[in-house]
């Protein structure tokens, strides 16, 4: 019999590493071989099979089960990256350290590195977890209106289609860094990192995950807004009368005097874009059922 045909004579290793929910499979993969003693490449080759030797291929869910005597279908519906059914998931964007305390419940030691856009903090522990670094999930308990954006953030998921609160919560990111760089409205954010940071004794680390993390509040709710249909409609109109009372909402969501002073202004941008993409649509719409009547 050949080895590529049998996985069953694939020999389980001596010490089981445990499944993590959305865990990248090159994450899990580097602590199967830590815990194993092997080299990550050789196991890593071996897995994907004799015939994708050194082609960089995903394991092959089969030979891991056999390896790790976990079953085939949690392999697949618990580890990203790997075939079928989560091919594609796996964007270094949307990666994060799981929350060390977690994983030290679970005795796990090593980082775990998921694959999840929505989980931004631990509420469990209050450990800010959008980071790919351990040293930089930072206790939140003194900042409860971060605890409150994540729940309000899981409001949004089970609310919405997914897509959609992912790509609201993208574009509010993104915002809300432009409204950073140019120094605007700063009092919520720098009076986030009073509190977090002792400023007397200690400078400010201001990094992407730091940003991130003062500026979580506003981001989801602005999100709020963008992936709403009500007010995204509003916010696309061509009548500025509707688009003042969108403005209004979003002064009174994210407590800033907020005035679309210049063209350059992102959230302007992002109405500017969003209308046109919806008059884009509309008018292929359209024509598809001139085209079938």
């Amino acid at each position: 019999m050949k080895l590529a045909d049998a996985a069953d004579r694939v020999r389980e290793l001596p010490v089981r590493v445990p499944l993590v929910h959305a865990e990248t499979v090159d994450s899990y993969l580097r602590r199967l071989a830590a815990a194993n003693h092997l080299p990550l490449h050789d196991l890593r080759a071996y897995l994907a099979g004799p015939s994708q030797y050194a082609k960089n291929k995903p394991p092959r869910p089969e030979r891991l089960a056999a390896m790790t005597s976990h079953p085939v279908d949690r392999i697949c519906t618990t580890l990203t990256g790997i075939d079928p059914p989560l091919r594609g998931k796996q964007q270094s964007s949307d990666t994060h350290v799981a929350c060390s305390h977690c994983a030290a419940r679970r005795g796990i030691s090593m980082p775990v590195v998921c694959w999840s856009s929505h989980q931004w903090a631990c509420l469990k522990h209050n450990r800010w977890v959008r980071t790919q670094r351990i040293d930089e999930q930072y206790d939140i308990s003194r900042l409860p209106e971060v605890a409150r954006a994540q729940r309000q953030h899981n409001r949004l998921v089970k609310r919405y289609e997914l897509k959609a609160v992912s790509r609201a919560i993208g574009d509010s990111e993104r915002i809300l860094l432009r409204w950073t760089e140019r120094g605007e409205w700063p009092e919520q954010r720098q009076r986030r990192l009073n509190t977090y940071f002792d400023v007397e004794h200690q400078r400010i680390p201001v990094h992407d995950s730091v940003i991130t993390m003062v500026n979580y509040p506003e981001i989801v709710r602005l999100s709020g807004l963008l992936v709403s249909p009500f007010w995204s409609t509003l916010a696309t109109s061509d009548d500025p009368k509707q688009v003042d009372v969108f403005h209004q909402e979003v002064r009174a969501r994210l407590h800033i005097p907020y005035e679309p002073t210049t063209t350059f202004c992102p959230l302007r941008r992002w109405r500017e874009v969003t209308a046109a993409e919806r008059r884009h649509m509309k008018l292929r719409n359209n024509s598809g059922t001139s085209l079938t009547e």
